[in-house]
C-alpha cells in the first residue's frame, strides 16, 4: 500500500478499484500494485471547478471510516485488517504522546501559577 499524492502518477498504473458513488464526496482510485489517490472536486464561489488531492493522512482516515472502501480493499489485499491494526496502533501511540505533553505543558502552567502566587502571598506577609 502506498499513497499517491499527484494524479499524473497514475499513468501507466492498472487501476482495480474505484469508488465514487453520488453519496461520497471524494473519488478513490486504487491501482492493482496497492497505490491509493483520493481527491475530491470543490467549486468555489463562481461556480469554478478545482481539484483537491488528499495527502497521505487524509486519504488514509478517510479511508478507515469507510467501511465499505476499507472491507473491498481488504478483498483485494490491498489494505488488510493487519494494516489497518497497525494503522489503529499509530493512531494510539499518537494520541498517548499528545496527553503526555498536554499534561508536561499542563504541569507547567500550574507550577509557573504556583510560583506567581507564592512570591505574590509571601510579598504580603
Amino acid at each position: 500500500m502506498y499513497f499517491i499524492t499527484e494524479p499524473t502518477d497514475l499513468i501507466g498504473k492498472e487501476v482495480g478499484f474505484i469508488h465514487a458513488n453520488q453519496f461520497y464526496d471524494a473519488t478513490t482510485i486504487v491501482t492493482k500494485d496497492g497505490g491509493i489517490l483520493i481527491v475530491k472536486q470543490v467549486f468555489d464561489f463562481d461556480e469554478e471547478p478545482s481539484t483537491i488531492v488528499y495527502n497521505e493522512h487524509q486519504a488514509q482516515k478517510k479511508i478507515y471510516e469507510d467501511i465499505y472502501v476499507k472491507n473491498e480493499l481488504d478483498k483485494l489485499g490491498i489494505i488488510t485488517e493487519k494494516n489497518w491494526a497497525e494503522y489503529e496502533l499509530q493512531l494510539k501511540e499518537a494520541e498517548e504522546a499528545r496527553k503526555i505533553e498536554f499534561q508536561k505543558e499542563k504541569e507547567e502552567r500550574e507550577r509557573l501559577e504556583y510560583e506567581r502566587l507564592k512570591l505574590k502571598f509571601e510579598e504580603e506577609n
